[in-house]
């Protein structure tokens, strides 16, 4: 646990900055390449992808053609926000929440209860939300013509909140893994929670 950074001293000070506090690890990574650690933490076929089934790639790409700096990745979000129509789930683990309303407000609030603590140095994008808005979720903006019976079975809105994100760094050739403290959430001190964000390291 010792080299994960920052120490629990500074963890502690910046938990005066925001709820949200990465701890993190870097290593070398010259011979992994961002799909093959992707799918080493997230299997995509058989038993193993059914106990893990919310998942991510980013790739960033420059210019169209050039392929960006970072390639981001996580799985097993903490919770995750679907909808269709006006109809609103929130899972988080077990439980479930159904209600009603519009998504753009519902994301709005349930994305001011955090606070992310930006650490110089690391990539852009430490934690958050990762999804997707289709076509149909315009219509809560916009008055359309009637809606045509739906051809996929689809949700209108998914996006799922990570508090453990993996960012390959393809200029220093490391990866970066993050596991995030929600300082205000769940049980135990300061310090019991900064140990199991390290222990999450070592597992990642």
């Amino acid at each position: 646990m010792s080299d994960a950074l920052p120490n629990f001293a500074e963890f502690k000070r910046l938990t005066g900055q925001g709820n949200v506090v990465p701890v993190y690890r870097s290593v070398v990574a010259d011979l992994l390449s961002p799909v093959s650690a992707f799918l080493s933490l997230s299997p995509q076929h058989g038993r193993a992808a059914a106990a893990h089934p919310h998942s991510f790639l980013l790739e960033s790409v420059e210019g169209g053609e050039r392929v960006g700096r970072y390639t981001f990745f996580g799985v097993d979000p903490f919770q995750v926000v679907s909808c269709r129509g006006d109809r609103i789930t929130l899972a988080r683990g077990a439980h479930r929440q159904v209600g009603t309303g519009n998504i753009f407000q519902f994301l709005r609030h349930l994305g001011a209860r955090y606070q992310s603590v930006v650490i110089p140095g690391l990539p852009p994008f430490t934690a958050g939300a990762v999804g997707y808005l289709s076509y149909e979720a315009v219509r809560m903006l916009e008055r359309l013509p009637a809606r045509v019976a739906p051809d996929v079975d689809l949700d209108d809105a998914v996006f799922m909140y990570f508090s453990s994100v993996l960012a390959f760094d393809h200029v220093q050739h490391r990866l970066f893994l993050i596991a995030n403290v929600l300082t205000e959430e769940g049980k135990g001190s300061l310090r019991a929670k900064y140990d199991a964000a390290c222990r999450h390291l070592d597992r990642l």
